[in-house]
């Protein structure tokens, strides 16, 4: 088999010793390369909470920055801080075009928040909490408000928010 070699595995159990052929991957680059970046996930973004990887690989997470929680972005070997403010950033989720959504918190309530080409646009300014974005390849945005008692869908598209459930009980994502 390709990329394998035979090793011999010793194993104790009590008294007893076996040894046991077995057919175990070989190290590779590509493996090293990935534990490496592990690595420095960790080192960058003490914390990171919730990663989320695209089709194209970029990869996004929440991490602490040491006074609250921002979100990160790993894209083509490199390592982007997004978000850079006062208040937590939390449960980020990418599309393939590279479009990030997440909700933040205002100082008064949870917003949604879209990182696009750049730049990033808050979606939601209202008085109460918006959670659990998520995104999809057109740039559409679905999430679940807490409009009046219970919790609601809402959908963003094309510069329009619309609510999409109007009940008297709780719909989330």
């Amino acid at each position: 088999m390709k990329g394998f070699s035979k090793q011999t595995i010793k194993i104790k159990r009590g008294k007893d010793q076996m040894k046991i052929r077995a057919n175990v991957p070989s190290v590779s680059v590509l493996f090293v390369s990935v534990l490496l970046t592990v690595i420095l996930f960790g080192v960058f973004a003490a914390e990171a909470k919730q990663t989320n990887l695209s089709e194209r690989g970029d990869l996004v997470w929440y991490g602490w920055d040491g006074i609250d929680w921002e979100i990160f972005l790993y894209s083509k070997g490199t390592i982007t801080q997004i978000t850079d403010n006062d208040y937590d950033d939390e449960e980020p989720q990418i599309n393939s075009k590279g479009q990030i959504v997440w909700y933040g918190w205002d100082g008064n309530d949870w917003e949604i928040f879209l990182y696009s080409k750049g730049t990033i646009t808050q979606i939601t300014d209202n008085d109460y909490h918006d959670r659990n974005p998520q995104i999809n390849d057109k740039g559409q945005i679905v999430w679940q408000g807490r409009e009046g008692n219970d919790w609601e869908i809402f959908l963003y598209s094309k510069g329009t928010i619309t609510q999409i459930t109007d009940n008297g009980y709780d719909d989330y994502l």
